[in-house]
């Protein structure tokens, strides 16, 4: 897990950082996802689709001891901010969806 130095970052609107946006497909397995440790970048905005029919997902962000917030069946959530720290719990049993991300190298990121 990494720390995100929020006090010495950019702001994340800033329209001059440039990003990149990636995306990933998941089932029925956590998915955890370090951004700094990675892919040496931090995530400025974050895209959660839930493509389970029946069932919530689970994620949690910044740390794993945070508190897990529910996406219910087929709806999203949207995260803006800076992050580093990722984990999305599917359903065990029909978990379905994908995360999108949008990475900042860090060099890119700080004032």
């Amino acid at each position: 897990m990494s720390y995100v130095p929020k006090e010495i970052l950019k702001g994340n609107l800033d329209p001059s950082i440039s990003f990149y946006t990636s995306d990933q497909a998941f089932t029925t397995s956590k998915l955890v996802l370090d951004f700094r440790t990675m892919f040496y970048a931090f995530s400025k905005k974050i895209r959660i689709v839930n493509q389970d029919g029946t069932n919530n997902l689970t994620y949690r962000q910044g740390s794993p001891t945070n508190i897990s917030k529910p996406v219910p069946p087929n709806s999203e959530v949207i995260i803006e901010g800076w992050e580093s720290y990722i984990e999305v719990n599917p359903n065990g049993v029909s978990g379905s969806g994908y995360i999108e991300y949008d990475l900042v190298n860090l060099p890119d990121c700080f004032k």
